[in-house]
């Protein structure tokens, strides 16, 4: 229990270290599970200003996801922890740090991942 407390410390830590080393733009961290956001967002805002950090994914109401990306867009939210229910992020130019906290993706998902970005990309 004590290696498990200690790597998830050292996750916050390296996060935040990485976070750091941006002067502008914005962070997306993903995580799998919805549950997994709301731990990862509660230890982060005890590192960070509760102001700039947000949690997105599919069990939101229409009206909470509204917000948090309104927010996002006009850069009051700087950190997004989130699902993929959020989406790669890629279409907002001041992205800096893609962060895939937890990856428990197959090799499948991760090639219909790693393709949808790439079309996406292509797009722009």
């Amino acid at each position: 229990m004590r290696k498990k407390k200690e790597n998830k410390e050292q996750l916050l830590n390296d996060i935040i270290n990485i976070y750091n080393e941006i002067e502008t733009g914005k962070c997306i961290i993903y995580y799998p599970s919805v549950k997994g956001c709301e731990n990862l967002i509660i230890e982060l805002q005890t590192k960070v200003s509760k102001d700039i950090i947000a949690m997105y994914h599919g069990e939101l109401s229409a009206k909470q996801k509204s917000g948090v990306l309104s927010d996002w867009k006009s850069g009051k939210i700087r950190i997004m922890v989130a699902t993929n229910a959020f989406g790669m992020g890629i279409n907002v130019p001041d992205v800096r740090i893609v962060i895939h906290a937890e990856f428990l993706m197959s090799i499948s998902k991760l090639k219909n991942k790693t393709y949808s970005i790439i079309t996406k990309l292509m797009l722009i």
